[in-house]
């Protein structure tokens, strides 16, 4: 089963994990690493031992993010009993006892799973011992009448305080004898601990792998049903632009870098960018403070735009083409337009602010004469011609041939849904829109037919034929 992958270190050698499940064995996982992982869309990732403390670790939301794609998680034994303990309700499969115990509140510290260890060259070989297997251990021990009550609490407490990388089992019973324990009983001990000792997260990850094991070849998906919504955020964006700045795919493995570079060196091409880039930032900051959510139209509605920007028809061979050159799959490229959604909603909550600026933004750019001089001369064109509201000769174009026209001037096929298009392009609606199309086609007949039928202009052209059409 090579769409499974497991996060190990310390707990589990991928030799001995080999043993029970194929899969594709990777180091602890950090954050950002279930994301990436989960991108690829396996059938399932076992988390079992995870970075933290001088590494960020695995966020809950990327795991969110995973069993929100359809990708099953299972956690055991370490950092993977941590998060499935946090994530249970939400879908996140825990195994264990570890788990159990964060689970139900009897562990509740980070560091009872800690430990320090050698390089992935040695096998993570542990250079401390985690508590949950001192715990463990103290428990088998009083079990087998080795200690009593009192010797196994004295000694989880010392180990407790104890800092992780100081943990072992040597420097616990140096400090019972300090303590004043019996001898007796820590003796009996020290010579138990070699064919008693528990490894309580090694076992751990075993069952949840078995359990892995088990589902996978009976095709059991877990969860059955998602209880929750993933939710966008200025964080999770930064988490996945971090990622994707990490390698962009394809066959040269460039980095995000290289193709940064390459816009330097076009000058304006990353001055518009980054323009832009900071709009965008500030638009996914503004959404995430107002606790913006997409309506399902106006994702739709800035796929349409989208798709009719960059020229790809309807049909899923351009797109999947585009997808292709620009290194996203379907999830990442729903990801993004869910993204551009939420930019548009910002930007229509802040459309009175906005428009105040919209006029100096376009002196800026050195558009605003150009587009003043044409709108005055349009308005005076109609105003002249006696269709100051593009009535009576514009009227008489149908809708659809209208549309038509447009996206024949504009070089590409008219969208299926003309109105999630006049939104995505600043229009309140398909009506608003389609009437600066008439305005802008009476408009053009007339100039084209050389101004128009006012003092001195000649008739004006037929309109297009709605029949056939």
């Amino acid at each position: 089963m090579s769409d499974v992958y497991l996060f190990l270190g310390p707990s589990l050698t991928p030799k001995e994990a080999a043993g029970e499940l194929a899969a594709i064995c990777l180091p602890p996982a950090a954050q950002g690493d279930i994301y990436r992982a989960a991108a690829s869309r396996p059938a399932a990732i076992g988390l079992v031992d995870g970075y933290f403390e001088n590494v960020p670790s695995v966020w809950h939301k990327e795991i969110l993010w995973a069993l929100s794609q359809g990708v099953a998680v299972y956690g055991a034994a370490s950092m993977g009993a941590l998060r499935a303990a946090e994530l249970y309700p939400f879908g996140m499969v825990g195994v264990g006892w570890v788990f159990e115990a964060f689970r139900d509140g009897v562990l509740e510290d980070d560091d009872e799973v800690a430990v320090t260890h050698g390089p992935a060259e040695i096998g993570y070989r542990h250079l401390s011992e985690p508590m949950v297997n001192i715990r463990r251990t103290l428990q088998r021990a009083e079990e087998a009448g080795v200690i009593r009550s009192s010797v196994r609490a004295a000694l989880e407490r010392f180990a407790k305080n104890l800092h992780y990388p100081r943990r072992d089992y040597a420097e616990v019973l140096r400090l019972g004898a300090a303590a004043g324990l019996p001898e007796g009983q820590l003796g009996a001990l020290r010579a138990w601990l070699p064919a008693g000792r528990v490894d309580q997260k090694r076992q751990d990850a075993t069952a949840m792998l078995r359990l892995m094991r088990a589902d996978l070849a009976e095709g059991r998906r877990r969860p059955p049903a998602l209880p929750f919504r993933m939710s966008q955020t200025v964080y999770w964006e930064r988490l996945r632009a971090s990622v994707a700045a990490a390698a962009v795919d394809g066959p040269t493995s460039l980095t995000a870098d290289s193709v940064l570079e390459e816009a330097r060196l076009e000058g304006t091409t990353f001055v518009q960018a980054r323009q832009a880039a900071l709009l965008r930032h500030l638009l996914l900051a503004e959404a995430e403070r107002r606790g913006l959510e997409p309506a399902p139209d106006t994702v739709r509605a800035c796929v349409v735009a989208f798709r009719q920007a960059h020229g790809l028809a309807e049909g899923e061979g351009p797109l999947q083409q585009w997808l292709r050159r620009n290194g996203l799959d379907e999830a990442g490229f729903r990801d993004l337009m869910w993204r551009e959604a939420q930019v548009a909603g910002a930007a229509r909550a802040m459309e009175a602010d906005v428009a105040r600026h919209l006029t100096e933004v376009l002196r800026i750019t050195g558009d605003h004469a150009r587009l003043l001089a044409r709108a005055a001369d349009k308005a005076k064109v109609l105003r002249d011609n006696g269709v100051p509201n593009a009535g009576g000769y514009g009227t008489a174009v149908a809708e659809q041939t209208l549309l038509a026209w447009y996206f024949a001037r504009q070089g590409s096929p008219a969208p299926e849904d003309a109105a999630m298009y006049a939104m995505a392009i600043g229009f309140a609606n398909r009506e608003q829109f389609v009437q600066a199309l008439r305005r802008e086609h009476t408009y053009v007949q007339f100039k084209q037919a050389g101004g128009g039928p006012g003092p001195g202009g000649p008739t004006p052209a037929p309109a297009p034929s709605d029949r056939g059409s």
